[in-house]
C-alpha cells in the first residue's frame, strides 16, 4: 500500500512538473499576498519562491536548521533575528553529511548553509535578504513551517504548533494527535538511488497538497 500511495504521489509530482507554467500561474491566480514571509527550517520555502518566481523574503533560503535548534529560533524570534551573523568550524550536531558548507551561528542556534560555497556569500545572502522582511514585523504576513527531519520529533513538531504566530503549517511521516490534516500534512519516503547505487529512504515526497489553502498562505 505504501508504494502504491508513493507511485502515486510520484505520478502526481510529475505531472507538475510537466505542467510547471501552468500550475504557477493557477497557484499565483489564488495567493492574495505576494509579500509573503516564509520561514523554513530546510529547503521547503526556498523551492515555493522559486515556484512561484517570487523574490526571496527570507533569509532562510538554500540552508537548513536541526529541528531543537530551529525551535530555539522561533521562540526567541526578534532576538535571533537581531544577532549577528558568525562562523564556526565545527558543528555541534552530527548531520550524518560529508559534504563541506560553511555553518554560521545566530547566538547559540546553528545556520547550516548547505548550498552556498563560503562564508563571505552565506552572510552577504543571509544579511541581503534579512533587510527585505518587514521592519515592523508583522506576523500575520509570516509563515512558519516544521517537518520531521533532523530531530524533528512529534514533541518538537506539536511544540512548533503552540508557538504564538497565526500562521503554521508542518509536514511528517506520521499523523500526530491533536494536529489536524491542514495543520501536518503527511508526507511519504520514495526509495531513490544515487550515484554509488545505495538507498536512500531519506527523501520525503510530499503529496500534491493545497498550499494555498484558508490555512497556509492565502
Amino acid at each position: 500500500m505504501d508504494r502504491l500511495i508513493a507511485w502515486q504521489v510520484f505520478a502526481l509530482r510529475k505531472k507538475r512538473q510537466y505542467f510547471k507554467k501552468y500550475y504557477r500561474e493557477k497557484d499565483l491566480e489564488r495567493l492574495s499576498n505576494r509579500n509573503t514571509v516564509l520561514v523554513s527550517k530546510n529547503g521547503w520555502g526556498g523551492s515555493v519562491y522559486r515556484h512561484l518566481d517570487l523574490p526571496y523574503n527570507t533569509p532562510f533560503v538554500g540552508l537548513f536548521l536541526t529541528a531543537p535548534d530551529y525551535i530555539k529560533m522561533l521562540q526567541g524570534f526578534e532576538y535571533y533575528g537581531a544577532q549577528p551573523l558568525r562562523f564556526i568550524q565545527e558543528s555541534k550536531y552530527d548531520t550524518g553529511l560529508t559534504e563541506k558548507y560553511p555553518t554560521g551561528l545566530l547566538h547559540d542556534v546553528e545556520i547550516h548553509f548547505l548550498h552556498y560555497k563560503d562564508s563571505a556569500e552565506s552572510r552577504t545572502k543571509w544579511n541581503r535578504r534579512r533587510e527585505r522582511m518587514p521592519k515592523r514585523l508583522d506576523y500575520s504576513n509570516f509563515y512558519f513551517t516544521m517537518c520531521g527531519r533532523r530531530g524533528g520529533t512529534p514533541g518538537l513538531i506539536r511544540a512548533s504548533h503552540g508557538l504564538p504566530f497565526q500562521n503554521k503549517i508542518s509536514f511528517g511521516l506520521n499523523k500526530i494527535a491533536g494536529l489536524s490534516n491542514l495543520r501536518l500534512i503527511q508526507v511519504h519516503q520514495w526509495p531513490i538511488r544515487k550515484k554509488g547505487g545505495f538507498a536512500q529512504w531519506e527523501k520525503m515526497v510530499q503529496a500534491d497538497v493545497p498550499l494555498f489553502g484558508s490555512d497556509t498562505l492565502v
